[in-house]
């Protein structure tokens, strides 16, 4: 796709271990199962480095594209609950925990992720007058990535659909 800051290490998004990191254990002789302590040493911070990282252009370039060309998984992040059915015929019930999804105005997909080294982070499509827009955060925090989405969203509404005193500000900005 042309990339030049993306990369990633495994396929799930989730940190990896730091091969670089020591740790020091401590241990009590009374209990030592219970009175394990790591510490991490001052050369390395995390027992974790992050297993993908990207400009906000180009995870917005790669999520779209994924909705494009398979639009039932961006419109399965978006609902509530969905219930499956297993081959030997048991039902399955699963809810969606990022509740705060559901307060984006016209939103059509979403992504969260989390992690340590890279914070808060949050990937949203939005249907605004029939057009598809891309909303990327990056390193907020879990809970101010939602209140950026909705300020940013907003935003968006306002560019794509400029009253006159808009327009106005956005042809002053040119």
């Amino acid at each position: 796709m042309g990339f030049t800051s993306f990369s990633f290490k495994n396929s799930s998004g989730l940190s990896i271990s730091n091969p670089n990191y020591k740790a020091t254990l401590l241990a009590s002789s009374k209990n030592a199962l219970n009175s394990i302590i790591t510490k991490p040493t001052p050369q390395t911070s995390s027992p974790q480095i992050s297993s993908a990282f990207g400009s906000a252009k180009e995870i917005a370039v790669l999520f779209s594209s994924i909705f494009k060309d398979t639009p039932f998984l961006g419109k399965a992040s978006i609902i509530p609950e969905a219930t499956f059915i297993n081959l030997s015929g048991n039902t399955h019930t699963t809810k969606n925990v990022n509740y705060s999804i559901f307060q984006i105005p016209n939103i059509v997909a979403g992504k969260t992720g989390t992690t340590e080294e890279s914070g808060g982070n949050l990937i949203l499509i939005i249907n605004v007058k029939g057009h598809e827009y891309a909303i990327v955060i990056l390193g907020s925090t879990i809970e101010d990535r939602y209140n950026d989405a909705l300020k940013l969203s907003s935003s968006t509404e306002a560019f794509a659909s400029p009253t006159t005193a808009t327009r106005k500000a956005f042809a002053t900005l040119k």
